[in-house]
């Protein structure tokens, strides 16, 4: 897990992530440019979204405090990368893992690690109690409602049309839901539904238990309800989680095992997560 950025309230100055932001500031950035005043005609988009650039591609973990590129921005946003252009779900994965995991923006850290497992189910309303009243120190009632809706416009397609649904740039994740309590009201509520996650890549899974955990063993409980573990940032159910273990075990050569109702994950050989990343990639472009 990525630690040591700051986590903060607002600063995507009211844009979502749009899908071919990330590129675009990756390309930016290895063409020796910075973002300043220049920025927008250099990137081709409005001086206002300059910043939101530079913010989302920190809030991914692909630039560090100092706006120099990260390994993970490298290994997939290259121009010989493993999806520069995210046509492969299993990417969309990954950026949301970071998200939650780099914990440099606030809210998606706070619904995913901790907000979610009290309310699965919840209004803006119950959030904004929560978070302003927690955090009331960082966040303000204006700060907040700008969040919320970057949120909302990053997980929840906006509408049938494929076309614009490619503005949310992790829509096609349906793990956010949106839910009216009825047609004459505007009172929304929103789920985040624990499933098995089959469509998640084990190659995924296994890159971030790496990425998260040290060593040859990783425990079950710590995977599922860890901060920052898959079964919390995946919204997984045991049993998808205990399916996942199993075939990473049966694929990269680690023991799967149940011992006096303590279960593991054990490696003879650690993984090394690029690699693994690697291998799924090849096989899904050959």
């Amino acid at each position: 897990m990525e630690e040591g950025k700051k986590r903060i309230f607002s600063g995507h100055e009211s844009f979502e992530c749009r899908r071919f932001w990330l590129k675009k500031g990756y390309d930016h950035i290895v063409a020796g440019n910075k973002f300043n005043d220049e920025a927008g005609i250099l990137l081709g988009v409005g001086r206002n979204m300059v910043p939101s650039i530079r913010y989302w591609m920190r809030a991914y973990g692909l630039l560090n405090e100092s706006d120099n590129l990260t390994e993970f921005a490298r290994l997939i946003f290259n121009s010989d990368g493993l999806d520069p252009y995210l046509e492969d779900e299993a990417t969309l994965w990954l950026l949301h893992y970071k998200l939650v995991s780099v914990k440099y923006a606030a809210i998606y850290d706070i619904i995913f690690n901790d907000f979610r497992k009290q309310k699965p189910e919840f209004s803006k309303e119950q959030l904004a109690l929560y978070i302003l009243t927690n955090y009331k120190q960082d966040v303000n009632e204006a700060t907040f409602t700008k969040d919320f809706e970057a949120f909302t416009k990053t997980y929840i397609p906006k509408s049938d049309d494929v076309e614009e649904n490619f503005e949310g740039i992790l829509t096609e994740l349906n793990l956010v839901s949106e839910h009216k309590y009825n047609k004459g009201k505007e009172k929304r509520f929103f789920v985040i539904e624990p499933t098995d996650k089959k469509e998640i890549p084990v190659e995924v899974i296994l890159y971030c238990l790496l990425s998260r955990y040290e060593g040859n063993s990783i425990s079950f409980e710590n995977a599922f309800a860890d901060d920052s573990s898959v079964g919390v940032v995946f919204a997984m159910t045991k049993q998808g989680l205990s399916n996942k273990l199993d075939a990473i075990a049966s694929e990269f050569g680690a023991v799967y095992s149940d011992n006096a109702g303590i279960r593991e994950l054990q490696f003879k050989n650690r993984p090394n997560p690029i690699k693994v990343l690697k291998q799924y990639y090849q096989a899904y472009v050959g």
